[in-house]
């Protein structure tokens, strides 16, 4: 009995230990976080002051962006890229900027070749009819290639195609640049594809901000590069004397971090922060408890939001409308890791009868968290489990679905049209807004959505309801 009691003594104690630290660290947390606002918005206050002066939050890339949405077109950024590679380019600093990208790769043959006679191409057409986007032809057994993924989902053995046709040089690079650390779909090329390659034949993922690097849980990690594309422009920006390219690349970097990296944060605000965090040991041992624990739960934060805003965009009452039944199928899957993709969907319940039952119309996001989101109309079947009647009528819809002048199918067979949404295309960046908007249970955001949504189903649903049958069919 006296064991016992000394157990339950022992846990008692311990239980107000723990509330006492668990309370001690709230209490720290608050402090640090009330001490930090108030030291922002005086930062805050002084930055608009010099906007007047140093225009901070002004970047020349915004004027790039298209009238439609917060996006730099990919061929643009492929050029801009392009060009500073270019040994012969208008920046006049020769082979500095190249051998600043392969140093920061630390390629081993780096150091035997001479980059002098390097030649540039973009949108390289391939002996198989692809279109690869940047080629650095170093001399006739070296090739460096970037294929820029920022934007665009894979095509079909688009990155084992292009692997393949770079081993007619003794040695290669092939550089995949997504917006993140995403590795290609497993369409384009499958680990086992990268798997083959040799120590002369070579791939890496280099995302376009740091924030991309080493934040993936898969086997692709050995193929991923400490280095991002915003590291390579700051690399160029220190090894450059000329203040007008200085200036771009500065820019440059910037745009990466804050379009790919969700970086919103001014250079006055991260040396605040910096001085704030560095200035005594209770706020450095508050930060670092702070980043370890956020660090395991932002990823759970983002789902959830992200989860929130489309469920504000699935709410079937935007959609009562848009038939004189109103009868609607509804539904989504929310991705759990990175090789799935995020969608809501909706088709009429009289579809089935018609033997359109296959048909969605869908809004989808890459196999890249939650971002690249496009819609149209998806056929949600594959090609090897149709009978010939479903493959005329799935033909004679694609053909009609030509009037909605949207991009045409996509190599696997899935979509029968489709576009990638320009405004709101990433949400890394939008985090903050669609929190907001789904406290709400609306916003502006999530309104675009619905209502780019709504404009293509309006468009989309006679012509399916027209080539439809209007009987049951008796195939099989």
């Amino acid at each position: 009995m006296q064991q016992v009691i000394e157990v339950a003594r022992f846990f008692g104690a311990l239980n107000e230990r723990l509330d006492a630290t668990r309370n001690a660290e709230l209490r720290e947390y608050q402090w640090f976080f009330d001490s930090l606002t108030l030291r922002l918005e005086t930062a805050r206050v002084l930055e608009r002051e010099l906007d007047v002066k140093l225009a901070h939050r002004f970047n020349v890339f915004d004027y790039l962006k298209s009238k439609s949405g917060p996006q730099v077109n990919e061929a643009t950024l492929s050029r801009v890229i392009a060009d500073l590679l270019d040994p012969s380019g208008s920046h006049g600093q020769g082979t500095l900027f190249l051998e600043c990208l392969l140093r920061g790769l630390c390629l081993d043959w780096a150091s035997e070749i001479s980059l002098q006679g390097a030649r540039i191409e973009v949108e390289r057409q391939t002996d198989d009819n692809r279109r690869l986007d940047v080629s650095v032809h170093i001399d006739k057994d070296h090739c460096l290639a970037i294929e820029n993924k920022p934007y665009a989902s894979d095509r079909p053995n688009q990155v084992k195609d292009y692997l393949d046709g770079l081993r007619k040089y003794k040695k290669s690079l092939l550089i995949y640049l997504p917006a993140s650390g995403r590795p290609p779909a497993e369409e384009s090329a499958t680990l086992d594809d990268l798997n083959t390659l040799d120590e002369n034949h070579l791939f890496k993922i280099m995302p376009y901000d740091r924030t991309g690097v080493g934040d993936w849980e898969d086997d692709f990690d050995r193929y991923r590069v400490d280095y991002s594309l915003a590291c390579w422009l700051a690399d160029c920006r220190k090894s450059c004397d000329v203040d007008r390219l200085r200036w771009f690349l500065r820019e440059a970097e910037t745009f990466c971090e804050r379009q790919f990296g969700g970086n919103n944060v001014t250079d006055t605000e991260t040396s605040t922060i910096k001085e704030f965090v560095l200035s005594d040991e209770r706020s450095l041992k508050t930060a670092l408890m702070l980043a370890e624990s956020l660090r395991t739960t932002i990823k759970e934060v983002k789902k959830d939001v992200c989860i929130g805003a489309l469920n504000i965009i699935l709410n079937r009452e935007k959609w009562d409308k848009l038939a004189a039944d109103g009868k609607w199928s509804t539904g989504g899957y929310w991705q759990e890791d990175e090789t799935e993709f995020s969608y809501i969907e909706m088709r009429r319940k009289r579809w089935r009868k018609q033997d359109v039952e296959h048909v969605t119309i869908r809004l989808q996001a890459d196999k890249d968290q939650w971002n690249n989101w496009f819609i149209g109309v998806y056929w949600n079947q594959d090609s090897a489990d149709m009978n010939e009647g479903e493959r005329d009528l799935r033909r004679t819809l694609s053909e009609q679905l030509e009037k909605l002048e949207l991009s045409g199918e996509d190599d696997d067979g899935f979509w029968l049209c489709y576009e990638f949404l320009d405004k709101y295309r990433n949400w890394d960046p939008l985090i903050p807004d669609l929190f907001k908007e789904w406290r709400k249970g609306k916003g502006r955001i999530t309104s675009h959505f619905i209502r780019r949504f709504v404009e293509i189903a309006k468009r989309a649903i006679p012509i399916i309801d027209g080539v439809g049958r209007s009987e049951p069919s008796t195939s099989s």
